[in-house]
């Protein structure tokens, strides 16, 4: 069955696959999601104003993005 969600910035940040059928756990789902995005882009504008390298940055973006979407 094919859930979609209704008025969510993070669309999509969500996997399909993994749509939750509860409503309640799907909007805690995507809060999460939006939370990790938020981590994350401060993380990077962080490390930006840091002067860090852009292969640096590249290197610390893809670890930071893997372990954080882990779960999803």
């Amino acid at each position: 069955m094919e859930q979609k969600t209704n008025n969510c910035p993070f669309e999509g940040f969500v996997r399909e696959d993994a749509l939750i059928p509860d409503r309640e756990a799907q909007l805690a789902a995507e809060e999460r999601a939006a939370d990790i995005f938020v981590r994350f882009m401060m993380s990077i504008t962080e490390d930006l104003i840091g002067g860090l390298s852009e292969e640096q940055l590249s290197v610390r973006s893809k670890s930071r993005l893997s372990r954080d979407t882990s779960f999803i």
